[in-house]
């Protein structure tokens, strides 16, 4: 692994960070940074025992908040504020101005978390155990004053049946828009193996309603949904009975004595523990040899039975096994989840590979993201479509972050995309962030809302993170000369317009393209 300068923790090189400036590429050492808040101006991070750690990018500062999680959605406001959970009381938390606390309002819950929050800090997120029957977490929201202060929970609308037709294990609540009207996260169904969207949206009177935008997805060969199968279901014959076994006289023994036992619950007087006395040492050898061929049988029948009923559910669970971390966009009208895919005939929670799939929350309409990765989890969706996905653990691409820009359906890597908006940094890039000599490894992306700032969080056998501002720096603006014919092409260097009325080039979709010749952001 590269070795990096020793440097004590968040000592900052050559010096504090502005968003609004453009300054060299800097290393964060011992920390694993994951989010930044959507202004660029504080980073949401961990030490090495998992504490959360906030860091003020203008002025150098950091707060620590010992034993408290960070959320896992957007859990970092632009005022700084950052919503998690108690370590010791697994409780949702609030951490501002380097206080954290438990909420007055869910100090009486028995465990619960805050994963996300708006940019100007006044609504949060999050799911709290429920102790009645149903659901085992309730996804909630609540707003928070300008102290800081959480109010009232309320909870909010899911589905009370799964896609199955059984209770739901729980649905949760970790993803928030701007206006904190648009909330996302994930239901899990009763069987502990299917995970799919949810999106919560609060309309013009406040009312809250929730949609599953990948269950048309669900199903797709129309299947009838089995019962999980029992003995009942095999039409088998009776078992062997003790009975069976006896001669008459003591049968008439045996069911009278029997019937004492039930009516007096006495366990001194239960006749099976002293079987043999009604049917002898050789009946009771037979009747035993017969039951364990009978159940023998059975219990094949019944496998056979359990592996069809599993091969049945994967085909019908084929499109509802997404993975817990999504994107939602700052609008709230695009999300982006990770469906699971796997080699295994039957149904289980080990995904071998993801597919991305896009929910255009406004419409209702769906898109597969076509694409050579197999392995890659969305992480960050933009407004304009721009959209981050990481590999999975456990894969080729662990560790290694790719971006889809506007327009585009295909996965760029960090330092092409470093290339085609900053190549001034491609250089520090390639230095710092190639391990082993394999290529860049760019960890856990995070953008700003402007993606004028990128940070980068890495966890290999030691914490480090690294920030690039001015994202945008070194892109030509969209001042054209005056040209015949204006031939545009997408990175991939498909056509997408040619046109000789330069006004049109401004109704393409936000991103880059190379316009005669030269690299144009839009």
């Amino acid at each position: 692994m590269k070795k990096f300068l020793p440097i004590s923790l968040f000592m900052i090189i050559p010096g504090a960070i502005c968003a609004q400036e453009s300054v060299a590429p800097t290393i964060l050492s011992e920390i694993f940074a994951q989010k930044v808040s959507p202004n660029g101006k504080y980073i949401m991070a961990q030490d090495f025992t998992a504490s959360a750690i906030l860091y003020d990018m203008e002025n150098g500062k950091q707060l620590l908040y010992e034993a408290y999680y960070p959320g896992n959605g957007n859990c970092v406001s632009n005022n700084g504020i950052m919503v998690g959970q108690d370590m010791a009381t697994q409780l949702g938390s609030i951490m501002v101005n380097g206080t954290a606390s438990v909420p007055r309002v869910l100090n009486g819950q028995y465990q619960s978390t805050l994963d996300a929050i708006t940019p100007d800090g006044s609504r949060a997120c999050g799911w709290i155990q429920n102790t009645r029957s149903g659901l085992l977490q309730i996804p909630f929201y609540c707003d928070i004053d300008e102290n800081g202060n959480a109010l009232e929970p309320e909870a909010l609308p899911f589905p009370p049946k799964d896609l199955l037709g059984d209770t739901p294990q729980f649905a949760t609540a970790t993803y928030i828009s701007d206006d904190g009207k648009t909330i996302a996260g994930i239901v899990r169904d009763g069987t502990g193996f299917i995970s799919y969207p949810i999106v919560y949206t609060q309309d013009e009177k406040g009312d809250w309603s929730y949609v599953c935008p990948s269950e048309p997805l669900f199903n797709p060969e129309h299947l009838e949904i089995p019962s999980y199968p029992d003995y009942e279901d095999l039409c088998l014959p009776d078992p062997p009975k003790i009975t069976d076994y006896m001669s008459e006289e003591m049968k008439k023994e045996w069911e009278a004595a029997m019937a004492e036992y039930e009516a007096t619950g006495d366990e001194y007087l239960d006749p099976w523990t002293h079987v043999e006395d009604y049917t002898g040492e050789l009946g009771y050898e037979e009747y035993t040899e017969d039951s364990l061929e009978y159940y023998k049988e059975a219990n094949k029948l019944l496998s056979e039975a359990i592996d069809e009923y599993w091969k049945k559910m994967a085909k019908i669970s084929k499109y509802a096994r997404f993975a817990p971390n999504m994107a939602l966009s700052p609008d709230g009208k695009t999300l982006m989840a990770a469906l699971g895919i796997s080699d295994d005939e039957y149904l289980s929670d080990e995904s071998t590979g993801y597919i991305t799939y896009k929910f255009d929350l406004s419409s209702g309409e769906y898109s597969e993201i076509i694409s050579e990765y197999d392995t890659l989890i969305p992480t960050q969706v933009m407004d304009d479509g721009t959209f981050v996905a990481i590999g999975a653990p456990n894969s080729l691409l662990a560790y290694r972050s790719y971006i889809v820009l506007p327009g585009t359906t295909e996965f760029i890597s960090f330092d092409q995309y470093i290339e085609d908006t900053n190549p001034q940094y491609l250089s520090w890039v390639n230095n710092n962030l190639d391990f082993f000599g394999s290529g860049v490894v760019s960890g856990i992306l995070s953008f700003s809302k402007d993606m004028s700032v990128i940070v980068g969080g890495l966890l290999f056998n030691e914490m480090m993170s690294y920030v690039i501002t001015d994202a945008n720096a070194g892109m030509e603006k969209i001042m054209l000369p005056e040209s015949e014919i204006y031939k545009i092409y997408n990175l991939s260097g498909i056509p997408v317009l040619s046109t000789k009325d330069k006004t049109e080039i401004t109704h393409l979709p936000k991103g880059i393209y190379i316009i005669n010749g030269k690299k144009i952001k839009l």
